[in-house]
């Protein structure tokens, strides 16, 4: 059985990872854009700029939505047991392992491989209060809750 404490605290290193590298790549760009030299060629110079702007914008708009993943991570009370699925929660299946959070994606934790997903995905959706025992189909494939933790 994995410790659901552990891999929340897991996830929430991989998201603050995340948010330290879009950091440092919004640092790197404008450090970029503030040393772009302005040219004869005055349009070049501002497509240049505005291409790196735009990549500030993009990286900012990313790392906004990391943080917002990091706030629902922290927000997450970890339950000894639960009768069904909720933000949390781990769910054993047929196919696989899931881990309800935020949208990671699938990891390898403690020689498990873990889909961490969120509760609003279409999966998360498919699982919410789904109990031990319950059916459902992904991607054309019928799967059993055969635990949830």
């Amino acid at each position: 059985m994995i410790d659901k404490q552990l891999l929340l605290s897991h996830c929430q290193g991989l998201v603050l990872a995340k948010a330290d590298a879009l950091k440092l790549d919004i640092k790197n760009t404008r450090e970029a854009a503030n040393n772009d030299t302005k040219s004869s060629m005055g349009d070049k110079y501002e497509t240049s700029r505005e291409m790196l702007q735009q990549d500030i914008n993009r990286l900012e708009q990313q790392l906004a939505e990391t943080n917002l993943m990091l706030f629902s991570l922290r927000s997450i009370k970890i339950k000894t047991h639960t009768l069904s699925i909720d933000m949390g929660t781990m769910v054993n299946t047929t196919l696989g392992i899931f881990f309800i959070a935020v949208s990671i994606g699938a990891i390898n934790f403690n020689q498990h491989q873990v889909l961490v997903i969120s509760q609003v995905s279409p999966l998360g959706k498919l699982l919410k209060d789904k109990k031990t025992g319950d059916v459902f189909t992904l991607n054309g494939q019928v799967q059993k809750i055969l635990d949830i933790y």
